[in-house]
């Protein structure tokens, strides 16, 4: 499956929720180097990481469609 990533508005929740590359890639239980692959879209997030970023950075419908599908 692959899923879209708006990096931009990934990184503006990620700084807005107070967390950098190196919290946000521990929180999800994967490396730095992991996390810097799945922004530069070498890999795709998986659906279980994206409801741990929602729950994580309280993200409305209208933000996981922007970071992710739209």
């Amino acid at each position: 499956m692959v899923i879209y990533l708006n990096i931009n508005a990934f990184r503006a929740a990620m700084v807005y929720n107070g967390d950098t590359q190196a919290t946000t890639a521990e929180y999800l239980g994967i490396s730095r180097v992991a996390l810097s692959e799945k922004l530069n879209q070498k890999y795709d997030f998986r659906l279980p990481e994206i409801k741990m970023l929602c729950e994580r950075w309280k993200l409305t419908a209208d933000q996981v469609f922007e970071i992710f599908i739209k």
